[in-house]
């Protein structure tokens, strides 16, 4: 077990200082296979994200878009190299902790800060974006979050929210109504043969074509 502590003095107008301290405990191994086991797929890839970021201004895009590549490749491959009992050269060998990070590193590679057909005022914002942005909302940036609407009351689970789906054509329908969204931006599609109730309920009209397709 390590520990660390951090001290900070804050310093009000008309009163005494006031001391406040950050105590973090983290579990030590020296055993590999638990680095593993216990990654946080969420703060790797935000690690990820920042750090291509930060070196998009001094560096050539192609090289930073390589690094972003080759730090995905290395953390397999000593996954694969030190701690996989399977070897055998045809078969992909993913920790189960970070079995996502090859599909979320080529999306950080299509993403607006890395893409080369981009704008420069496009990137330049992504940059600022990017280097404030919590670690919850890393993945989404560039794998966005895909909600199927017309299901949020058909589920009794507690919660208002429904689950998200895959980004895939095969979990959509045109009977349905999905929320795509970044964290950012955000997208509506309705499906050409939703039911009228459903629109009722969600748009208050009673057809697709009465549906504004931009709203502010």
């Amino acid at each position: 077990m390590c520990f660390s502590v951090r001290s900070s003095l804050h310093h009000r107008l008309w009163a005494k200082k006031n001391p406040s301290y950050n105590f973090i405990f983290l579990h030590a191994t020296n055993m590999l296979s638990n680095l593993f086991r216990s990654a946080d797929l969420d703060a790797q890839f935000a690690c990820y994200l920042k750090q291509a970021a930060s070196e998009i201004p001094s560096k050539p895009l192609l090289q930073v878009r390589e690094q972003v590549t080759n730090l995905g490749v290395n953390t397999l491959l000593s996954y694969r190299k030190f701690c996989a009992t399977v070897t055998s050269s045809g078969q992909l060998i993913l920790p189960e902790a970070l079995k996502l990070l090859p599909l979320y590193t080529l999306a950080l590679i299509k993403s607006t800060g890395l893409r080369t057909d981009g704008r420069i005022d496009d990137r330049s914002f992504w940059i600022n974006y990017v280097s404030s942005l919590s670690t919850p909302l890393a993945i989404p940036l560039v794998y966005p979050r895909m909600l199927a609407v017309h299901d949020a009351n058909s589920k009794d689970e507690g919660s208002v929210i429904p689950v998200t789906i895959p980004l895939s054509s095969e979990h959509i329908n045109n009977e349905g109504v999905y929320f795509l969204e970044n964290g950012e931006d955000g997208l509506v599609y309705v499906g050409d043969s939703v039911y009228p109730d459903i629109l009722q309920q969600l748009f208050s009209v009673s057809s697709v074509e009465a549906i504004p397709s931009q709203v502010a």
